[in-house]
């Protein structure tokens, strides 16, 4: 192995030991009242549609910024929102519950500066819904089969540090309590369809750090003269 390989992989294994921070996001379920909506599709494919109350009375949320190593202060971002729009998919019968696909999009942002905090997307079945009773979760992440992508934007990146950006590995989880159905009849009926209903939610994720391609640059780039300066 030639002296550039060994410096080359020590600079990698420097980067990876700055960047192993996994950034993790969260929020309590806010108060009073329930965020969470289910509307059923109403004899449509599928199950419905769940999206999440923007208001300035009920859908205010403190979303949390933090590191498991503290190396990214704790950030209360304490006027926040959430904007999703998820479809659920056909459910199936579990014991004493369902399970659904998920796909759809989540984007939670602050409402003072107007800028995003985090967007997540995922395709068609790259999540998953179970509930059992009246609690459950909405489960995603980047690993196959699921398809999540989270998005750092401005009001995120500005708490990262320099020369750090959000790995390609996300997880996701909207943990619901307190279902409550709306109108009557089944709440999963005969052809997989969940009934409208609303419920409290809460959320956690988590994403690794790793360097931007520029930071990587310049660090093979100071490998290189340090090469040349020993010559």
């Amino acid at each position: 192995m030639t002296i550039k390989t060994l410096i080359a992989a020590g600079l990698l294994a420097a980067a990876g030991s700055v960047a192993n921070a996994a950034v993790t996001f969260s929020f309590a379920d806010p108060a009073p009242g329930k965020q969470l909506r289910h509307t059923s599709n109403g004899g449509a494919p599928g199950s419905g549609t769940l999206s999440y109350d923007q208001s300035n009375t009920t859908g205010v949320i403190r979303f949390i910024v933090g590191s498991n190593d503290g190396s990214i202060p704790t950030t209360v971002f304490s006027n926040a929102r959430m904007e999703m729009s998820i479809d659920m998919g056909t459910a199936i019968p579990i014991a004493g519950g369902f399970m659904a696909p998920l796909m759809g999009t989540f984007r939670i942002y602050d409402f003072s500066s107007a800028l995003d905090i985090l967007t997540g997307t995922f395709g068609q079945g790259g999540g998953t819904a179970v509930v059992f009773g009246a609690s459950g979760a909405l489960i995603t992440n980047s690993i196959a089969p699921n398809t999540l992508v989270c998005t750092a934007g401005p009001a995120l990146q500005a708490l990262l540090p320099t020369g750090l950006v959000l790995a390609p590995l996300f997880d996701a989880v909207f943990t619901i309590t307190d279902i409550a159905q709306i109108g009557g009849g089944p709440f999963v009926n005969t052809a997989g369809e969940v009934a409208s209903f609303d419920a409290n939610a809460s959320f956690s994720g988590t994403s690794e750090l790793i360097p931007t391609p520029g930071t990587l640059a310049l660090l093979g780039a100071a490998g290189l003269v340090g090469i040349r300066r020993r010559r």
